[in-house]
């Protein structure tokens, strides 16, 4: 049997260390019903690591120089992947290192009561009227910002998703007053499809309801909190930012992997 050598032993390292990311992530985003676009695109990456493989250790022998080609190609772009992969998680690591009892006791001490202040909750996965697991954390994170700024406002942002029942911004709305905090304090964003719409519709919201403001908080996940200051920014809206902490180190893995293409499709539409 032919040697497989170092050169391909390497390509078939990336093509696992890929397949490793997306496969799961890929089997989650069909379970979850999501959409075409969510699925087209970590299916496109499994296919694009998985079948050069699957040319090497078929047809090796009959490829010849084109094989050497595609291996080259293969191989640049794997490396790529993997080391721009890396950068990311650790850049995603360092920006959302600000968390709920720090930013609290901050914005206490410069604040005071929060008179002034608007918290903007970014919403995800519901089922009807009970937050999943990851918004539940960005929700608890929001609980202490709202309880350590007793004047403070709060407009929750998501749409009725796919196979969710009810839109996003009305399971968050309840489940904070249900943890005590008014009903008069919240303002429901319920009609946001992503992050772009999140911050687009809250900052009419504002607008909409003349909120005078002096300072603005974004609260979503640690791994999502880059993507919210960038896009603050790009809406020209100023805005300080806290990270709600991801479950387990697996979710925080997966969803950098889903955060890597949205950072892919943000520099496609805006130019980054």
């Amino acid at each position: 049997m032919k040697k497989i050598g170092k050169t391909n032993t390497i390509m078939l390292i990336f093509a696992a260390f890929v397949l490793v990311c997306y496969l799961p992530y890929l089997c989650l985003v069909l379970v979850n019903g999501e959409s075409f676009f969510a699925c087209f695109i970590p299916f496109c990456v499994v296919a694009a690591a998985s079948i050069p493989a699957f040319l090497f250790v078929k047809y090796r022998d009959r490829l010849n120089r084109f094989w050497r080609i595609v291996r080259i190609i293969y191989i640049a772009g794997m490396c790529f992947y993997a080391v721009t992969f890396t950068l990311f998680s650790a850049y995603i690591g360092v920006c959302s290192a600000i968390g709920a009892d720090e930013a609290a006791q901050t914005f206490a001490e410069a604040d005071g009561d929060g008179n002034g202040d608007i918290i903007i909750v970014f919403g995800c996965r519901t089922y009807g009227y009970t937050p999943g697991q990851q918004l539940r954390s960005r929700l608890d994170t929001a609980y202490k910002l709202l309880e350590a700024l007793p004047e403070s406002v709060c407009i929750v942002t998501g749409g009725e998703g796919e196979n969710e029942g009810v839109a996003e911004a009305y399971s968050m709305c309840e489940y904070l007053v249900n943890k005590g905090i008014d009903r008069s304090r919240i303002y429901p964003e319920a009609y946001a499809k992503n992050t772009y719409e999140n911050i687009e519709f809250s900052k009419a919201i504002i607008e909409e309801k003349r909120l005078e403001y002096d300072r603005v908080i974004g609260v979503s996940s640690d791994f999502h909190i880059p993507r919210v200051q960038y896009l603050f920014d790009y809406y020209e809206l100023e805005a300080d930012t806290v990270s709600a902490p991801s479950l387990d180190l697996w979710q925080f893995f997966m969803s950098n992997v889903r955060e890597y293409m949205a950072y892919v499709k943000l520099f496609l539409v805006t130019g980054l």
